[in-house]
């Protein structure tokens, strides 16, 4: 048992400590720089909570090197579970403090360095790519206001751009459309640039490899399957697995009555994205889950089976992963 309890609101300048002994009493608190946020730590028989927030990868690697018991909460949970309506950092780390204490953290995982840095590379080149976007809305939202239409297919492909270079506009939107163009150039740059990054850390990894099987999941959408979960292994079922990427419909439950909302959107948006593009793919594509897609759009609308068909490779990628076998269509 641990002689002392130590909780932490890390911040990325500053950090508020309080340190507490087994019976509950303070022993000592303040506030100090981030950086110096393990130099509080007792020498010996310590444990030690912070919060998974934005700042949390250094102090905790340097608490793990000092500490005997480190715990990463998470946020969420933390404020289901204790919330003040006075809400300080000096309250924050008290509470903190007092759960690790009582034992009821609800923890989050701490991916390893190789994973963080997998998920940098993925979040990074999904933002990218979210910015490239934004980009040709903008210069089709500008064309729309002047009644102006592309006939083909891709107004940014070769005969798009063509045309784009031979509008008649005037100097303002002219400028705009060359900034948002080079914007986009930019941007598909980066693009390419971490895509290649990601193929030189993955290429040749079985776990790639084995989600690559399943019909509509290709390169990008293997790479963030493989970041964003991280140790498979810490499920327990598929279904704790598309839970944990908010693939599930809310619920509101009392009594005998049920009323089933949205997603909860829980978890990484860009796991998400990644499972829908898949799935977009998937249901064009002969097998049972187009058979299934098909028939839910037929009851629900395309929309909801379009997200149940993601839910389903989410999972399918899951047991896969698990099982260590490739994807063999059902007969």
């Amino acid at each position: 048992m641990p002689s002392s309890y130590l909780g932490l609101d890390v911040h990325k300048v500053r950090t508020q400590y309080c340190l507490m002994d087994p019976g509950g009493e303070i022993l000592a608190e303040g506030n100090l720089p981030t950086e110096e946020a393990a130099s509080v730590v007792p020498s010996q028989g310590c444990a030690v909570v912070l919060e998974a927030t934005g700042s949390w990868h250094h102090t905790y690697d340097a608490l793990c090197d000092c500490a005997d018991v480190v715990k990463l909460a998470h946020p969420s949970r933390i404020k289901a579970i204790a919330s003040a309506r006075i809400k300080t950092d000096k309250i924050d780390a008290r509470i903190l403090a007092h759960l690790l204490r009582t034992d009821l953290i609800p923890e989050a995982w701490a991916p390893p360095q190789e994973v963080r840095d997998l998920r940098d590379l993925v979040r990074l080149r999904w933002r990218f790519v979210g910015q490239r976007t934004t980009a040709k809305n903008r210069i089709s939202n500008l064309l729309a206001r002047q009644c102006l239409r592309y006939g083909g297919t891709d107004l940014f492909g070769r005969g798009g751009r063509a045309w784009l270079a031979e509008l008649p506009l005037d100097p303002h939107s002219r400028a705009l459309v060359e900034l948002l163009l080079a914007a986009i150039a930019e941007a598909d740059g980066h693009v390419v640039a971490l895509t290649a990054l990601l193929h030189e850390r993955l290429d040749g990894a079985p776990e790639l490899q084995l989600l690559q099987s399943i019909p509509g999941v290709g390169f990008i959408t293997a790479a963030t399957l493989i970041a964003e979960l991280g140790d498979w292994r810490r499920f327990g079922s598929a279904k704790q697995v598309s839970a944990y990427f908010g693939i599930v419909p809310s619920v509101c439950a009392s009594a005998a009555v049920a009323h089933y909302g949205r997603i909860t959107r829980a978890g990484s948006p860009h796991a998400r994205r990644a499972l829908v593009e898949a799935a977009h793919v998937a249901v064009r594509l002969p097998g049972p889950l187009r058979r299934r897609y098909l028939a839910l759009a037929r009851r629900r609308g395309k929309k909801v089976a379009l997200v149940a068909a993601a839910r389903e490779l989410l999972e399918l990628s899951w047991i896969l992963l698990s099982r260590g076998e490739v994807y063999r269509a059902a007969a």
